[in-house]
This record gives structure tokens, sequence and C-alpha cells, in this order.
């Protein structure tokens, strides 16, 4: 056998009873004068020494331990779909998520994401949100089906949904009216002279979100006696490429019947909208005006630029950290909403609508 002269060497961690004992005090001292929250009461010269003797062993103290005695861990749970979306993969939710980020740090704390194979059999998945690694929940992306939700908040865990709401009085919530914002967008363009407005949704429309930009689409034009044109995809269809050929569709239509706009949903199914549109011969806006939903990296690299309606992200992440952070605190802070604006961008995608021969 050969040997490869390397050595490993391996040692337990130093406790608090090393340094204690090394120090020459207790271990409620040492304890005491390492925590920043309670080392005023140690006289500095005992406090200084103990802090040299940490220093010297390379004391690190236990986040476990520390959590386990305040029965917090200032740890965070992010809540995702499993099988919808993650960070890389949608450019809405990586820019939300980096405010999340942003705020935990702000608070001081970190940030775990739990994925897993349902959410919706509450009854399998309660106790993974109860084994106490994480302080409380920011839930992203539930369906108006899932359990979990009631779940959490009959069970009295700190929870805030994020960019979605319920009607449970108990429950917080921080997100956008997105039902105003799709009106405004339907209006917006309905007010440049469209009468033929398609909407395109890219997600399930089961998603609480999307049910409300569908609201709002069908009440602005059926108050103006408008004709709807609705393709409603679902995630696995709208991402497996199916935005392309649906617009195709459309651009299909005779002339008369075709839509001179597009709202889509999102910026990245507006993005495959005017791909689309393009490649089929159509001019983005002069033949077809395309608007999209979000303001985020899924149509940055969109020609001509992208009409869109702005979500405030690092505000939503501010707002739901804070929120979630008053909960673990206080859980008697529950049931606070937060409803946030939206702002309409109006860039190049979006025109007059063409003159009817």
């Amino acid at each position: 056998m050969i040997e490869s002269g390397f050595k490993v060497e391996t040692r337990s961690p130093v406790a608090i009873r090393d340094v204690a004992a090394q120090a020459g005090v207790s271990r409620a001292t040492a304890s005491k004068a390492l925590n920043p929250a309670a080392m005023s009461v140690i006289a500095p010269a005992t406090r200084e020494r103990v802090q040299r003797v940490a220093r010297e062993l390379g004391y690190y103290p236990s986040a476990i331990a520390r959590g386990l005695s305040r029965k917090r861990m200032d740890t965070l749970g992010v809540v995702l779909t499993p099988g919808s979306v993650t960070p890389n993969e949608s450019p809405f939710f990586g820019i939300l998520f980096n405010g999340v980020l942003q705020a935990a740090a702000a608070h001081g704390q970190n940030v775990t994401l739990c994925v897993g194979e349902t959410w919706r059999g509450a009854a399998e998945s309660l106790p993974r949100f109860r084994d106490g690694r994480c302080d409380g929940f920011l839930i992203f992306y539930q369906t108006s089906e899932s359990d979990i939700i009631d779940a959490l908040v009959n069970s009295g865990v700190p929870t805030v949904l994020v960019d979605d709401r319920r009607d449970d009085p108990r429950l917080s919530w921080v997100d956008v009216d997105n039902r105003g914002a799709a009106r405004a967008m339907t209006e917006y363009l309905v007010g440049l002279g469209h009468r033929r407005v398609a909407l395109i949704t890219d997600n399930d429309a089961e998603s609480v979100y999307i049910e409300n930009r569908i609201v709002g689409y069908r009440e602005a034009m059926d108050e103006r006696g408008l004709p709807r044109q609705e393709v409603l995809l679902s995630f696995a269809e709208a991402f497996g490429g199916g935005i392309y050929p649906a617009v195709q569709n459309l651009a299909r239509l005779p002339a008369a019947s075709r839509p001179t706009a597009l709202f889509c949903t999102s910026d990245s199914a507006a993005a495959e909208a005017i791909s689309a549109l393009t490649d089929y011969g159509l001019r983005v806006p002069e033949d077809v005006s395309v608007a999209g939903f979000n303001d985020d990296n899924g149509g940055k690299d969109v020609k001509p630029a992208l009409t869109t309606m702005r979500q405030p992200y690092s505000r939503i992440g501010e707002e739901a950290v804070s929120l979630l952070v008053e909960q673990v605190g206080d859980i008697s802070r529950r049931g606070r909403q937060v409803m946030l604006p939206t702002e309409l961008i109006v860039r190049d995608s979006t025109g007059p609508a063409p003159i009817e021969k």
C-alpha cells in the first residue's frame, strides 16, 4: 500500500467549558463574557482575559446552542412550491429573492430555502416546518388549493405570504395590487385605441396572483364591452416553450380578428411573444403592441424595449422580512397586510392601434 505522506489531524471543537477552565472562571461567566448582550455585567479585566483565551483556543460560539437557549435561530425559511421555480430559473423570483436576502441581512437574519415534493399534504409536511431550524417562514408561489398555509397559521408558526394574499385575518402578507395593475395595463392599451387586447399567461391560472391579473384584465375589457382573447397556459406548457406557438397561432388569425395588443403576465412571456410575432413577420408595435408585467430581467434584452408594470422588489422584501421578524418576537403581531403599488413603465413595445383597412 502506498502512503501519501499527508496526515489529516482532527480534533474536537473547543467548548465553552474549555475556555472557562483555561481562563479560571465559571462557564456562566465565560458565556457572558463572550455574549455581546451580556458582557457588560462582567468586570473588564475578566472579560478581556476570557476573550483572549477564546481567541487563543480558537473557540467559536455554537449558533445551535445559542438558538436553543434563546429559542430562536435567527433563521427565516423561504418556502417555494416544489417543481415551480428557483431563483436562477425565474428572473422575477431572482430579483425578489435578492430583496429578501438584503432585508434579512439588515435584520441580522439567515435565510434557508425550503423545498420538497409537495406542501399540499400539510399532515406530512408540517413537522419539517416545526422542527426548530427556522423561526418563521416566507411563503412564495402557493396555489389557492394549498393547505400548508392554513396549517402553519393554525399551529401558530410565524408566517408571511410574499407577493400573494389570503382572506384569513390571522395571516400576514405583502403583495402588490395585481388586479388593479392588470386593469391599469389593459386600460392603457385600450387608451391607445386597441379594441382587441389578448391576455397571455405563463403560469397556472390557480396561482392567486395570476387569478388577480386575469380578473383585472377581464374587468377592464368587460366594462368597455370589448371581446376577450385569452391564452391561459399552465406553468409546464409555458416553460416548455408553449408561449411561442400560442402567439403564432394568434398571428395567423385574419387581420380583422387578430389582436392588435398582447398583455403578457410576465416580462419573459412578453419577450417570447415579441419573438414569435417578429418571426412571423409582424412588427412590434406597428402591427401588434406587447406589454409585460414585473420589470425584471426577463425582458431586459428585448427589442423594442418592453412596456411593463414594475413591482417594487426591494420594498416587498423589506416589508415581508419586517413583518416576519415582528411575528417571531411576538406572534400576536400576525395578521398585518401590506399592499404595495406598481408603476406603469412605458417603453417602445407599445403604440397606437394600427389603422384598420
